[in-house]
């Protein structure tokens, strides 16, 4: 349903146990519908897991549903027969929406491109059924929130294992095995997945790295740094379970070699999520890692400004041992930095580092445009949590 009608889509869990219900709405809820949960259900279990999710739009008395359904539906039909005068009316309130963002969350979206943000802002609005830009961004000012929601909509893409598998084909033909070549079993491949979202992106590079490691003893560590700026996020990825719909991109052989079924759904095996360590990472405020051999950054650089762009691919430049390798999306390219890589496979945008050029210096961070913005801690964590020295640790020995 979320694939076929996209925005037009809604979601609502009502009284029930277990997870499975989370799943659904993340699909919807990738792709701009509506996702809601009952308020005061008697089996809790689903609204409860939905929630903790960051999935969940609105919770609400299930009286109370059908009418929202009406309004959200009937508004989204308004904005749409006056889109361009919204749309300017919600860029005017732009630099000041994102001035709340940087204060409460310490992230940057000024170098975003706007119709990104202004889509999610929209959509926002809708939810909340308000139709003046002014008083969505009173709405923000006055309930903190609200700001919290509105980043978790804009950290919500869509992702799947395996996504373009003619990219990822060409990634197993051209460069993994170039990996492997004249590694010692003492030595380390190392790859970098920036954005990696809900995991899926890097579990599919694990896949094609252990299907090639020689067996036994011979084979080099494998080490996937996978990061992310939301942490919800992350928390999907190392649990490693997914819906039963995976099977649609997962060959028969993977599932079986890589995966375990646990209640309608799948498990990523355990050999599989020990080389996978997932870490907050904000890549325009965080200095990189270093001496990767792959760098796999796909529809993430599509979002940001071209400023930001031209700042981004020196740092993956910087980041890559020579001769490393850069796997960037489908709408994604390098094209004006031809002195730093040079083409693998145009078709599936893999390049390759330049050796002999010159080492790049890395730019000062953070590299949005407020440079001042603190780090700050969300609420409900704290920023010495056991996750966090453990993941600091882990950092410290295999990175630089």
């Amino acid at each position: 349903l979320a694939h076929d009608q996209a925005e037009n889509t809604a979601g609502i869990i009502l009284s029930g146990t277990g997870s499975d219900g989370t799943i659904g709405l993340r699909a919807i809820k990738e792709r701009g519908g509506l996702t809601l949960a009952q308020e005061s259900a008697e089996y809790d279990g689903m609204m409860r897991s939905a929630v903790q999710s960051g999935m969940i739009d609105m919770v609400l008395p299930a009286e109370e549903m059908a009418a929202k359904l009406v309004g959200y539906f009937s508004q989204a039909k308004r904005m749409e027969s006056e889109r361009d005068r919204r749309k300017r009316e919600v860029a005017e309130q732009l630099s000041r929406i994102a001035a709340l963002l940087r204060v409460r969350t310490g992230h940057d979206f000024s170098g975003y491109k706007d119709n990104t943000i202004l889509r999610r802002i929209q959509r926002r609005m809708q939810v909340l059924q308000i139709d003046d830009p002014t008083a969505f961004y009173e709405r923000l000012r006055d309930e903190p929130q609200q700001v919290d929601l509105l980043f978790q909509d804009l950290l919500i893409g869509v992702t799947s294992f395996f996504r373009d598998p003619h990219a990822f084909e060409a990634v197993e033909r051209f460069v993994i095995p170039k990996l492997f070549e004249g590694r010692k079993s003492d030595e380390t491949i190392r790859v970098w997945v920036p954005g990696c979202a809900t995991g899926e992106e890097a579990y599919s590079i694990a896949m094609l790295l252990k299907e090639s490691a020689p067996r036994g003893a011979a084979s080099p560590n494998l080490q996937i740094f996978a990061t992310d700026i939301d942490e919800r996020a992350l928390e999907v990825a190392r649990a490693g379970r997914y819906p039963a719909t995976i099977a649609t991109d997962v060959t028969p052989k993977r599932l079986k070699e890589f995966f375990s079924r646990e209640d309608g759904t799948y498990r990523v095996s355990a050999d599989l999520r020990e080389i996978c360590l997932f870490s907050a990472h904000n890549l325009l405020r965080d200095p990189p890692f270093s001496r990767l051999d792959l760098i796999a950054c796909r529809n993430l650089l599509i979002y940001m400004g071209p400023e930001l762009q031209e700042k981004i691919v020196p740092i993956f430049h910087y980041a890559l041992r020579n001769n490393g390798y850069l796997f960037l999306g489908s709408s994604e390219n390098v094209t004006r930095h031809g002195r730093l890589f040079s083409t693998v496979d145009k078709a599936s945008r893999i390049f390759q580092k330049r050796s002999g050029v010159a080492m790049q210096r890395l730019p000062e961070f953070p590299l949005a445009a407020a440079r001042q913005a603190p780090p700050i801690v969300r609420r409900g964590t704290t920023a010495t949590s056991l996750r966090e020295v453990a993941e600091r640790v882990l950092v410290e020995r295999y990175s630089p």
